[in-house]
């Protein structure tokens, strides 16, 4: 991609709104078929009924589907404690409030707060090049190691915090590392490669092709993950790109509708 445009996610706030308005293009809620898969796999932990859960979650946003796996979680445990790990402000604050509901209503779930990268969180909490304080029966990654300088590393990070009967999580559209996730994995020997959940979404993309759409040229950004794209990228780069998005777009009710695959790649230790 040209270096004439900058990386979305150098400005946070920018990329979450960019983020939110991709999310709102959807073509059916996928929030229902996500807690129905996620209501199963939690049902397949290994861990004993009323244990105390630990919980890391890395990239997460406002929380949204982190909310929706502590009400799972609930459904057997009463203690967890959830260490969120999330570089912007904003979301933390939503976040926050979400979790006030939820302490409120359930005394043994806590929280702790880390506004970094999970880079910086690793360098903080790292003991040795093998060792780290803290240990987790669950990470979640949602949309987050490919933002990474380092993705293995933080895999590696990831890894050693598990305790002996760890569930790891990490939520990805495939069409990015999804496929190197999964064979990094197998080749971890202490990690065991066990499922991939997935679902297909279509989205309206069809502002995308209108250049006096402030909208559309939101969503270009967000596809491109790059910021002012249409403004700053040379001219047979944006051909290239639209020309990729239509090709692979359904057109249909006069709308250009692109699917966009999502994976949670499921590994245990």
């Amino acid at each position: 991609m040209s270096s004439a445009t900058k990386n979305i996610y150098d400005d946070v706030t920018y990329y979450f709104e960019s983020f939110s308005k991709f999310l709102s293009k959807a073509k059916i809620d996928g929030a229902d078929i996500w807690n129905e898969q996620w209501s199963k796999l939690t049902a397949q932990f290994p861990f004993e009924a009323d244990k105390d859960i630990r919980m890391l979650t890395v990239g997460a946003g406002a929380g949204y589907r982190e909310c929706l796996i502590i009400q799972h979680l609930l459904k057997r445990h009463s203690s967890i404690h959830i260490t969120v790990v999330e570089p912007a402000q904003k979301p933390i604050d939503e976040f926050k409030v979400k979790a006030a509901k939820i302490t409120k209503e359930f005394p043994g779930v806590s929280f702790e707060w880390h506004i970094q990268t999970f880079e910086n969180y690793q360098k903080a909490h790292r003991v040795s090049d093998d060792e780290r304080n803290g240990s987790f029966h669950l990470v979640f990654a949602g949309h987050s190691l490919y933002y990474m300088d380092d993705w293995k590393y933080a895999l590696m990070g990831c890894t050693v915090t598990f305790n002996q009967e760890g569930c790891w999580w990490l939520q990805y559209q495939s069409l990015l590392t999804s496929d190197d996730l999964k064979s990094h994995l197998n080749r971890c020997s202490n990690v065991v490669f066990d499922q991939v959940v997935y679902r297909e979404d279509p989205y309206d993309i069809s502002d995308v092709f209108d250049e006096s759409s402030n909208e559309g040229n939101l969503l270009l950004d967000f596809l491109v993950q790059r910021s002012g794209f249409r403004k700053c990228a040379p001219s047979d780069d944006q051909e290239k790109v639209l020309t990729f998005l239509k090709d692979n777009s359904v057109f249909e009710n006069g709308k250009y509708w692109f699917r966009c695959d999502e994976e949670d790649v499921v590994a245990m230790k």
